[in-house]
Formats: C-alpha cells, sequence, structure tokens
C-alpha cells in the first residue's frame, strides 16, 4: 500500500488466500470512520454535555481530539486478534499517544485517559462512560453497508451475518427529533439483523440512546426501529 516494497517481505507457511487492499481503499477506510464520528458530534454537542468539556474543562476541539484520534485506534487491536481486540487496541495505543499527545498538551495524559477509554468502550461488551466514547462507538456501528459482507457473500460464505450487511444500502445520519436520526436504507428484510446485532446493541452501551432515533427505510417507506 506504500510506494514501495521498503524490502519487506511475507512468506505463507501453508496454502492460503491473500486479499489485497490499494491505497485508496486504505485512506477510504482511515477517514470515513471519523468523518461519521463528527458528524455525530456536531449534532449532538448542543443536547448532551461534552466529558472533555466538562470534566476536564477544556474545549470543544480538544472533545474532537479525542474522538479523532480513537476513531483511527480503536480497531487498531484486530492485527493481533479479533477476540479482545478493543484491549490490544488500548495497549497499542498507548505508545502512539505518549508520543503524540505531548506535541499538543503540557499534560497530556488526562486527554490520553479519555482516547484510551473510548477506544476500550467502542466495543458493545463495554459501557461508554463518557459523550466522546459514546459517538465513537455510535459512529463504528454505523459500519453496516454492504461493502461490509460483499467480499465473504461473493467468496461463497453465505450466512446471516453476510446476507444481512449486503442487504444494507446506505446509511445516513441527519439531525431529527431527538436531535440524531440514523436512516437505513434496506434492499431486503434480511439487513434488519445487522441493524439489531450491531447498531442496536451497540447503542444501548453509548449513554446516548435518549438522544437517536433509527428508522429503517425499505421501499421509500421508513419505519422506526424500537432499541
Amino acid at each position: 500500500i506504500g510506494q514501495g516494497m521498503h524490502n519487506n517481505f511475507a512468506e505463507a507457511v501453508e496454502e492460503c488466500e491473500l486479499w489485497v487492499m490499494g491505497r485508496d481503499d486504505v485512506e477510504r477506510l482511515l477517514i470515513t470512520k471519523p468523518q461519521v464520528a463528527l458528524r455525530i458530534f456536531e449534532i449532538l454537542k448542543h443536547a448532551v454535555p461534552l466529558s472533555v468539556v466538562k470534566d476536564l474543562e477544556l474545549g470543544e476541539e480538544d472533545s474532537m481530539i479525542v474522538i479523532i484520534a480513537s476513531s483511527f485506534l480503536h480497531d487498531i487491536g484486530n492485527m493481533v486478534h479479533r477476540d479482545y481486540h478493543n484491549v490490544h487496541s488500548v495497549s497499542l495505543a498507548i505508545p502512539l499517544l505518549h508520543e503524540l499527545l505531548p506535541k499538543y498538551y503540557e499534560d497530556h495524559v488526562p486527554i490520553m485517559s479519555e482516547v484510551l477509554h473510548a477506544i476500550f468502550a467502542h466495543d458493545e461488551t463495554a459501557r461508554c462512560l463518557t459523550t466522546e466514547a459514546g459517538i465513537v462507538s455510535l459512529a463504528d456501528g454505523t459500519d453496516m453497508e454492504e461493502g461490509r459482507g460483499r467480499i465473504p457473500y461473493e467468496r461463497g460464505r453465505i450466512d446471516i451475518h453476510s446476507a444481512s450487511a449486503m442487504a444494507i444500502n446506505n446509511v445516513h445520519i441527519c439531525k431529527g427529533e431527538k436531535p440524531l436520526r440514523i436512516e437505513v436504507t434496506l434492499t431486503d428484510n434480511a439487513g434488519i439483523f445487522q441493524v439489531q446485532e450491531i447498531l442496536g446493541k451497540k447503542l444501548l452501551t453509548t449513554g446516548l440512546r435518549d438522544f437517536v432515533e433509527i428508522y429503517l427505510k425499505k421501499d421509500g417507506k421508513n419505519k422506526k426501529m424500537d432499541v
């Protein structure tokens, strides 16, 4: 994915499949989640107290730094293992944050603790204790569009997870009555499973349930989803 091989190589010890991601694909993945999280932030910041502002007496910009940093780093633990990847992500993020944050903060530990909590709590098994962590987890939960299931589906792994992912055409985030509205456009009712298992479960642990409404859209009709 870089400009060259940099003298690095890997050798498989048994027969395997090699999946290749181009530079554009990687950049798109890196940029998408922070953008979604910041969109949610902009809608919710006037309705929900920002923990960094309230507890650390810092500004909105600092809250945004927590959200952006944790959005970039929350899944790096997958390089170790999918199981407990949020724990692995915290461990891997610590040296990176120790290196980067002192460039902007004389005392970087409070901000780092907020980032680490958001990384850990993005998993639906953990309860978010800050608004920023809830925003990051919710943004991660909106990552449900059909591309998520296309590769396993096309390779023959057809189960409820891949089929439901393929049934989600679009996820749209906008202002609503609560005030955040998430509209999920389905091509098939199988997509409901994906919404319930990913977005629904995450919403329950974000602490933002009272501020979010989810609508399922199919054949031009909207139906509010109970969470």
